[in-house]
């Protein structure tokens, strides 16, 4: 597994010194670049233009090349960070790096420059630990883990904090890891357990009663570049999860058990509205639509 690395909130002091050290932050079979600011705080614009830098690389990737490449945000302490936390989930793994930018001689500066890569470098790491982990599961089980269920449309009071959850986890090694993922599909379970019927894939079932079945071998909800207007964040959410890249075309097939599906529905960058579909309708884990009918 490759890695992109995207670091925010880095003063433009530091950046000729952290584009010096993106081996030793991102490893042999890493990749960083850095989004550098100026005094304050993170705001929106900031924050899109941040995640703009991880979507370009999509949407010029036509023949799926970054396939094994997982992205991660490594995202400096600064007033209103949790907006860029915002911004990021659940389309990137996060890892939160404290760190204060001490002013004075070249000494000092250079000195506090050095501890910012070493903070780097940890959270890289131990991010690449997640990330190996997240992998197996959403790689081996996407049609079971309810870790790609999608995050506006599947109704519920447990999922989107489940996923936002990650970004504040701490692991020592990729058991512990593993057992925290175990433990978070396990809450969302608890909540909405997989439900069967004979002939067909367990499937999850939200608080409105929308079932949400996964496509099995039926794959065809793929997220496109520059299709219907999308916003900045539809094509990255359409193609990593936690960091991840999940198959693009993967989907689920939503109903309420009738021949047609009527719900209130959003899309990956429109409001939700009334949507109507016959006899389903796919929904991607971006809340992308297909098979809307009028």
């Amino acid at each position: 597994m490759n890695l992109l690395f995207g670091v925010a909130g880095a003063p433009r002091d530091a950046q000729s010194r952290l584009d010096r050290s993106i081996r030793q932050i991102a490893g042999e079979n890493g990749d960083l670049f850095v989004h550098p600011m100026d005094s304050g705080g993170y705001d929106e614009k900031y924050c899109t233009s941040f995640l703009n830098r991880f979507e370009k690389p999509l949407a010029n990737d036509h023949h799926n090349r970054l396939k094994r490449t997982a992205f991660v945000a490594l995202i400096i302490e600064r007033p209103n960070i949790d907006i860029v936390c915002k911004f990021v989930s659940p389309a990137l793994f996060a890892r939160r790096v404290e760190w204060n930018f001490t002013h004075g001689s070249a000494t000092i500066s250079g000195k506090s420059v050095n501890e910012l890569v070493k903070r780097l470098r940890a959270a890289a790491n131990e991010a690449r630990t997640w990330v190996t982990q997240l992998g197996r599961n959403l790689a081996q089980n996407d049609n079971r883990t309810p870790l790609l269920l999608p995050y506006r449309n599947f109704r519920s009071s447990i999922l989107q904090p489940s996923l936002d959850r990650f970004q504040k986890m701490s692991c020592g090694d990729e058991d512990d890891a593993q057992l925290q993922i175990d433990s978070a599909c396990g809450m969302i379970e608890s909540s909405h357990p997989r439900k069967s019927e004979r002939g067909k894939r367990s499937y999850f079932v939200d608080d409105t009663g929308l079932q949400f079945h996964p496509p099995g071998s039926a794959r065809h909800g793929f997220s496109r570049p520059n299709f219907k207007n999308h916003e900045v964040g539809c094509l990255l959410n359409g193609r990593r999860r936690l960091g991840f890249p999940y198959d693009p075309a993967f989907h689920y097939d939503c109903t309420f058990g009738r021949n047609q599906v009527r719900a209130n529905l959003c899309t990956c960058h429109e409001d939700f509205a009334g949507r109507k579909g016959n006899p389903h309708l796919n929904v991607a884990p971006n809340d992308f639509l297909r098979g809307l009918k009028k």
